[in-house]
C-alpha cells in the first residue's frame, strides 16, 4: 500500500512541477518582458499588445528561469508533502489503534480560485468525537475532503490513531 502512496506522491509531484513550470514560466516571461525589458508598467500595457511582448527573442529571461524555478518548487513541496503523507498513513496503519468516532459536524466552505475562473470547489470538513472509555477523556478529530464524505453526522467514522499521540491521527473518509 506504501508503494501505490508514494507512486500517487510522484504523480502528483511531477504534475505540480509541469504545471507549475508552465504558468509560473509563462508569468515570469510576460513581466520581466512588460517591467524590465520594456521599461514599462502593467496599468499602461494595451491587452492588443501583449502579443508582440511573448514573441520578443531571448526566450530563456530572467523571468522565465525565476518563473520555472518557481514552478519547480511549487512541484518539490507538493511532493514532499504528499510523500510526508504517504508515509504517515502506512505508519499509522501499521502502528496505530483504529478507533470508532462519532461525526459532530460537516462544514463546508467554497474556494474560489481568482487566478482561474470557473475553478471554484467545494471543501468539506469532518468533525469526529471519540470518549476514551478507560479515561473519560474527550478527543476531537477533524479533517478536509475535497469531495462529499460519504459519512453523515451522527455516524461513525474509523479513525487511525497513535496511541502515544492522539494528535496524530487519519481518518478514513
Amino acid at each position: 500500500m506504501l508503494l501505490i502512496r508514494l507512486i500517487g506522491a510522484v504523480i502528483a509531484g511531477a504534475f505540480a512541477t509541469v504545471v507549475g513550470v508552465l504558468v509560473c514560466g509563462i508569468i515570469g516571461t510576460v513581466l520581466y518582458e512588460v517591467l524590465f525589458a520594456h521599461g514599462t508598467s502593467l496599468s499602461s500595457i494595451d491587452p492588443s499588445d501583449m502579443s508582440t511582448v511573448l514573441q520578443t527573442p531571448g526566450l530563456a529571461s530572467a523571468g522565465t528561469l525565476i518563473g520555472v524555478g518557481c514552478g519547480i518548487l511549487i512541484g518539490l513541496i507538493v511532493f514532499i508533502q504528499s510523500v510526508s503523507y504517504a508515509f504517515k498513513r502506512d505508519r499509522l496503519s501499521k502502528g496505530g489503534m483504529r478507533i470508532s468516532a462519532l461525526v459532530s459536524a460537516i462544514k463546508h466552505r467554497y474556494v474560489n480560485n481568482a487566478g482561474s475562473p470557473g475553478n471554484s470547489y467545494t471543501v468539506y470538513t469532518v468533525h469526529a468525537e471519540w470518549l476514551d472509555p478507560r479515561t473519560g477523556s474527550r478527543y476531537r478529530f477533524k479533517q478536509d475532503k475535497n469531495s462529499r464524505p460519504v459519512v453523515r453526522e451522527g455516524e461513525y467514522v474509523t479513525v487511525q490513531v497513535n496511541p502515544r499521540n492522539y494528535n496524530d491521527y487519519h481518518l478514513e473518509l
